[in-house]
């Protein structure tokens, strides 16, 4: 399916604070680093763009239907969000070397857990004292629960959860947090979380809010004064190829949109944005892509045959990468089995490489990472 990632950094902007001496982030043995060093990503110099259009997400997220298409994709999330797995690996090794040292058994709160990306590396460095998670979507608690009750794997590789031992832990959920876990299912943007919280973190998911500045107010008054509030969510040219095919997606802040967001009630620490780009056979791969991580959330009208044609067209005229350099410069034939699609024809595949037609297409995703503290209240 996916045949190569390449993660194209633009300057990162690191905010220092008084934070004095940098000190170690309490880790496990398997950190976020050697994990990005084994997924072997290229990282090129970019400069960012700024977003100019303003969000208007109150008329354009249904939180319902955002609910109704990511429950239906529990299954095949886990497997198919390879760049959302690398963000939040991303977001904690910048919390590994821009935060100073934690409390031991600190109290976490996670907004949109998913099936676990971010959850089992923090839990694993952190061993929180108590751990609260978050998800709109009912569905995904029951991921936790197998964690919970210490099964070998809560689903199958083709499924949701890896194993505990494929995600740097082994055994239960209780091994690794001493004290309580809790599941609240429901929209962030209006459940009551409890306070003192030693660290807020997000991944991949306010782009979905449709008021996050209320949202930040909040995350100021849950956490203790020297806590943290550490997220990623998506930028201007997330997605860009089929928005531009289609007029249809989200409509993106900046990060210094972001900024200014949090800037009643938390003070930066860092700020950063990257651009990963995956490489697909096909336009359809592309679609089914997005269909089985949920990101088609936000569209309600189905195509026809037509139109599915019309875009695989018009995707590969406008974005096909030429035989030579695609798949990492290799052809698709040429790739491991389980790096191709069941839906790929081999032969094809290498001919249109031998002939110099497109034998991929670019499908970039814009991640955006801050990391910020509670302002001082007197």
């Amino acid at each position: 399916m996916k045949s190569s990632i390449v993660r194209n950094c633009s300057p990162l902007v690191a905010e220092e604070s008084s934070l004095g001496g940098k000190h170690p982030f309490l880790v496990g043995k398997e950190t976020a680093s050697s994990s990005l060093k084994r997924a072997s990503l290229k990282r090129t110099s970019s400069s960012s763009k700024e977003a100019t259009r303003q969000v208007s997400a109150e008329t354009l997220i249904d939180k319902t239907l955002v609910n109704h298409r990511f429950s239906r994709v529990v299954e095949s999330y886990h497997r198919e969000a390879v760049a959302q797995r690398q963000i939040a690996e991303r977001l904690v090794e910048l919390l590994q070397r821009e935060v100073g040292e934690v409390p031991v058994h600190p109290h976490l709160l996670e907004i949109g857990c998913g099936t676990g990306f971010l959850t089992r590396p923090l839990v694993a460095c952190l061993q929180p004292g108590c751990l609260v998670l978050n998800d709109l979507c009912t569905e995904m608690s029951r991921c936790y629960d197998d964690w919970l009750s210490g099964s070998s794997g809560s689903l199958s590789q083709s499924g949701s959860l890896d194993s505990p031992s494929q995600s740097g832990s082994s055994g239960s959920l209780s091994q690794w947090v001493p004290g309580e876990v809790h599941f609240l299912a429901g929209d962030a943007e209006t459940l009551l979380f409890p306070g003192g919280q030693d660290l807020i973190v997000s991944c991949s998911v306010l782009q979905w809010f449709t008021a996050p500045e209320t949202f930040f107010s909040r995350c100021a008054r849950l956490l203790k004064p020297d806590g943290y509030l550490a997220f990623s969510t998506f930028g201007g040219d997330n997605l860009k190829e089929v928005t531009a095919l289609t007029g249809a997606g989200l409509t993106y802040r900046s990060l210094e949109e972001w900024k200014t967001l949090l800037a009643p009630h938390f003070e930066v620490v860092y700020a950063g944005e990257e651009h990963l780009t995956l490489t697909f056979d096909t336009p359809l791969e592309v679609l089914y892509h997005l269909k089985h991580t949920g990101v088609t959330a936000i569209r309600r009208e189905a195509w026809t045959p037509g139109d599915l044609r019309r875009f695989c067209s018009r995707y590969t005229e406008a974005f096909g990468i030429p035989g030579d350099i695609a798949s990492g410069g290799r052809a698709a034939s040429e790739r491991p089995a389980s790096e191709r699609s069941s839906l790929e024809n081999p032969v094809s595949s290498a001919n249109h490489a031998a002939s110099g037609r497109p034998s991929g297409v670019p499908l970039t995703y814009h991640p955006l990472y801050i990391l910020a503290k509670p302002r001082c209240t007197d």
